[in-house]
């Protein structure tokens, strides 16, 4: 449809106004307020609000002319298309995208990082292995061991190795995993085996750690309580937050989580800061 300024209506017959509505519309004789649309030839009765939406598709109170389209047509595609053409295709980008990764990894090698994770509903526990190098990161594979009674040290050795050996082990140079005890005893075994490789710990659960063992402390923990209560009391009523918001530009206070320690001195640091 050409832009609004070139339907000028001045001097038509039956327009009253310089409206684009009148521009499509044909007056019928000895009638009141019916028309005839100029697109579709539909008679439309009840003057000009139920022809513009018939011009417009507001379907609720006229049929819709079919000679005009609510945009730019786009043709979806088709099932087939989606799970066969389509598929394919993004498969051999993201294929390519790897390959071209690992050429990079032949150059200065790439670090596998393992992180575990565990669903608290169902305490199903998965362990993610991605490849990192300078170029990118990309998701390597996942693996349930939920069914796993003994998530011992040869357990995850033979996990770490089974990966290393399946990615190539001249391409990796490095393995980071948390610092479970198990965990580092595998990855001391896992160097044992490949002369080339370090197994390090995970700086962030090494501090996470280290913040969780500070909290032990009867000082630290009291302060932490106390944060903890004011926090709670903001967030319990929606006066309360509305209140903080307007004090400090609408910013947020953090508050603990479950499992990462630090969150906890994170949150202290926030009520100092915006106090």
């Amino acid at each position: 449809m050409p832009p609004y300024e070139e339907f000028l209506t001045k001097g038509l017959e039956g327009a009253p106004s310089n409206d684009i509505g009148c521009h499509f519309r044909t007056p019928v004789p000895n009638t009141k307020g019916n028309v005839v649309c100029k697109l579709c030839g539909k008679v439309v009765k009840g003057e000009i609000t139920r022809f513009k939406e018939h011009i417009a598709h507001k379907t609720s109170n006229v049929a819709p002319c079919p000679n005009v389209t609510v945009g730019q047509g786009v043709k979806l595609p088709t099932p087939y298309e989606v799970s066969d053409v389509y598929l394919e295709s993004e498969y051999q980008q993201v294929r390519d995208w790897v390959n071209g990764l690992k050429t990079h990894w032949k150059e200065l090698g790439a670090t596998i990082i393992c992180d575990g994770w565990t669903n608290s509903l169902n305490q199903m526990h998965i362990i993610n292995f991605l490849a990192y190098c300078s170029k990118g990161t990309i998701f390597w594979k996942s693996v349930d061991v939920s069914s796993v009674r003994s998530r011992d040290a040869k357990f995850y050795y033979s996990l770490l190795d089974s990966v290393v050996e399946a990615i190539g082990e001249n391409y990796i140079i490095q393995i980071v995993t948390d610092n479970e005890a198990a965990m580092k005893a595998a990855g001391k075994k896992l160097m044992l085996k490949r002369k080339h490789l370090y197994w390090t710990s995970c700086v962030a659960h090494c501090l996470d750690l280290c913040f969780e063992d500070i909290r032990k402390k009867l000082s630290v923990a009291k302060v932490l309580d106390e944060g903890k209560k004011v926090t709670c009391f903001i967030y319990n009523h929606i006066w309360t937050v509305d209140l903080m918001k307007k004090y400090t530009q609408g910013k947020q206070i953090l508050r603990p989580a479950l499992t990462r320690f630090a969150t906890h001195f994170i949150q202290l640091k926030e009520i100092t800061r915006q106090k």
